[in-house]
């Protein structure tokens, strides 16, 4: 990363100049990072920031040390993260630009202070503010505030497509904390050379691997017809509605275990009625805490928290664990330790509630709507990569592009399925964890039986379970 010299931006309209600690890129900052629509998911960051060889050195640390990045030594960064009972445990290494590019938006006023503008006083925290807000590219929609009085950043707001996240300094000042750059022994010891490959944020199963680990096929009847003349499935409202709200998994790469607690939950709603409170959601942060995440040569592995993780082999592993539910155990788009312990045995479903999983033949879109038409909400995965999945104004999504297998990346929930009443075209319905505000307030609309598109039918699975070990009563 090509060093930016932060030049001190001076606004004649304005009596204060921002102070920038940073300028010689020597410093250590410590921020809150807040989600703008949900203030109770926050997350405490320290940054210690220098200049090394021509290059910006980073070292990040989350959560008092459950989660650090630290330079590698070969121009990549070590990353390591809670998972299970210890503090920062496993380790992997990533490029630069991942590094940086997880933290951009917060240490982004400290490194190029001069591309911000001014643009007028405001408020922030209750402290008269000047605000400016950064040139160029215009889409990152970020803005930070100076106290009027001293200079001082006081912190600031962005404002992405999906998630918006407000920033407050807590201290900021010259001089770095060299222990902040040492490796953590874990780096040097874990080898991820056997580590399951993770693409994008999916873990990498095949249909064999989860067969012979206990899954078993879901197989559609051969006198079964696929459905046509407008008749629909909707798991999104009325009486049918046995999916959640949209869930947000933010700045995390959870998206397996928000299809793994939607599924879940989807079966659950279906058995209990569609009035079963979204609160009784089960966890998805103790998924994430708490799922195996393998030992060094890769054996054992479920997920890795915000690194990624596989829905089918997340369901197979609760069958035998206790599941609190996410009022109980919320969700904090951060890696953390487990702490299903702690949790009161009244607000957790039991261990036995999931009895087994079942995957559907791939590519098999006839055995993919039976499954969905006669069992509720199924977990999918697509490839979120290809064209048009990200956004466009197409009202039935397809794409020219072949989702293979090695491209599969990003786990969401098949909640629908219908005719188009204007294009006349037959769709899949999807439910995204990406907050309401992408796409279609939360989802997207895949075409379908044209070839499988965006992977629908790659990798679909479900959760069987026993209804007796349902606890909560709605009445």
């Amino acid at each position: 990363m090509k060093l930016f010299v932060a030049a001190l931006l001076i606004a004649a309209v304005v009596c204060v100049t921002p102070q920038n600690p940073c300028s010689s890129y020597n410093c250590r900052l410590s921020a809150t990072i807040i989600k703008t629509d949900d203030p109770t998911t926050h997350r405490d960051v320290a940054f210690n920031i220098r200049a090394a060889s021509g290059s910006i050195e980073l070292a990040a640390d989350y959560n008092n040390g459950e989660t650090i990045y630290v330079p590698a030594g070969d121009g990549n960064y070590y990353h390591a993260f809670a998972h299970g009972t210890e503090k920062a445990k496993y380790c992997e290494e990533v490029t630069a630009d991942d590094a940086l590019n997880t933290h951009l938006f917060f240490i982004l006023p400290f490194l190029r202070l001069d591309e911000f503008e001014f643009v007028g006083d405001d408020m922030f925290l209750s402290k008269p503010a000047a605000r400016y807000t950064f040139k160029s590219p215009a889409e990152i929609g970020m803005s930070i505030y100076v106290d009027a009085s001293s200079g001082a950043i006081l912190g600031g707001e962005t404002k992405g497509a999906s998630t918006s996240y407000t920033f407050i300094y807590a201290n900021a000042r010259t001089g770095v904390e060299s222990h902040a750059f040492s490796t953590p022994g874990s780096c040097r010891s874990n080898s991820n050379s056997a580590r399951r490959t993770i693409n994008g944020n999916h873990m990498q199963f095949t249909h064999e691997e989860l067969l012979a680990a206990g899954a078993t096929y879901h197989n559609a009847p051969e006198d079964y017809a696929a459905f046509s003349n407008g008749k629909t499935i909707d798991y999104t409202a009325g009486t049918t509605r046995f999916a959640p709200n949209i869930l947000d998994q933010g700045m995390c790469g959870s998206c397996w275990t928000q299809a793994a607690a939607t599924s879940i939950f989807g079966q659950i709603r279906k058995i209990k009625g569609a009035n079963f409170p979204d609160q009784l959601l089960p966890s998805r942060q103790a998924i994430m805490d708490c799922a195996p995440g393998g030992d060094a040569r890769g054996e054992g592995e479920v997920g890795r928290g915000c690194e990624g993780g596989n829905t089918p082999a997340a369901l197979q592993w609760l069958q035998n664990v206790a599941i609190p539910t996410d009022t109980a155990y919320p969700y904090r788009e951060v890696d953390h330790v487990c702490r299903i312990d702690q949790v009161p045995s009244d607000q957790v479903y039991p261990a036995g509630l999931i009895t087994g999983v079942k995957i559907v033949p791939q590519y098999d879109e006839d055995a993919l709507l039976h499954a969905l038409e006669t069992v509720g909400p199924i977990s999918i995965v697509v490839c979120a990569g290809l064209e048009g999945f990200q956004g466009s104004n197409d009202r039935v999504q397809s794409t020219s592009k072949k989702c293979t297998d090695d491209q599969l990346d990003h786990a969401v929930t098949l909640v629908g399925a219908g005719v188009d009443g204007i294009t006349g075209e037959e769709y899949w319905l999807v439910q995204n964890s990406w907050s309401y505000k992408w796409r279609d307030s939360g989802y997207i609309r895949i075409k379908r039986n044209a070839g499988n598109q965006y992977g629908v039918a790659s990798l679909a699975a479900y959760p069987v379970l026993d209804a007796s070990k349902i606890p909560f009563s709605t009445q």
